[in-house]
């Protein structure tokens, strides 16, 4: 199940793991993340059709924000749902290893979470070669959140600014969390 790419040194091997179809199950994926938080080797992951869920994405998304060597996860038809989708992109902010993941064969609303969650800065090949609409859904979300940061936020530049406005003022007028919250509700 194991493979190393033959012709590199030792330490530029490739090491792959292919469990198509072998029923691992949210119970078998959370054990596969747990143990992966910590992997130096393993760099391809193949879990297609293999029904590991919200359980098993939500773990592998923990996995994703300490491992530094995955860098393909193949979760194409694991019945996960938007909260694996959503979780999944959100985990991606903190990993910049990860460079292929499939998520297709799980619903368009996956998709769409997934390309909402996914920060606006981070790039990743999403292949999606037999679901049409999962990748409208994914690019159509991932259009709305630029638009929306845009609209809201300006550029780079006005986020930054914005910021560092933001900060200044709360440092020269300290506010409780409860007088910020009313004032966002519009709460007198």
């Amino acid at each position: 199940m194991e493979k190393q790419e033959r012709g590199t040194s030792r330490r530029e091997r490739r090491s792959t793991s292919d469990l198509l179809r072998t029923s691992v199950g949210p119970d078998g994926a959370k054990g596969l993340a747990e143990v992966l938080k910590h992997n130096t080797t393993l760099s391809e992951l193949n879990l297609i059709d293999n029904a590991i869920g919200d359980e098993g994405a939500v773990a592998f998304a923990n996995m994703l924000q300490l491992n530094s060597t995955l860098t393909t996860l193949d979760l194409w038809m694991t019945s996960m749902t938007p909260v694996g989708g959503a979780a999944l992109g959100a985990a991606l902010d903190q990993n910049r290893t990860l460079k292929q993941l499939w998520i297709e064969g799980n619903s368009t609303a996956t998709a769409r979470a997934f390309g909402a969650a996914l920060p606006v800065d981070r790039e990743i090949s999403t292949p999606w070669y037999n679901d049409d609409e999962g990748e409208v859904a994914f690019n159509e979300a991932r259009k709305e959140k630029k638009e929306l940061l845009s609209s809201t936020y300006g550029g780079p530049e006005q986020r930054q600014t914005t910021f560092l406005h933001s900060t200044q003022q709360s440092r020269e007028h300290p506010r409780t969390a409860r007088e910020q919250c009313d004032d966002d509700a519009g709460t007198p």
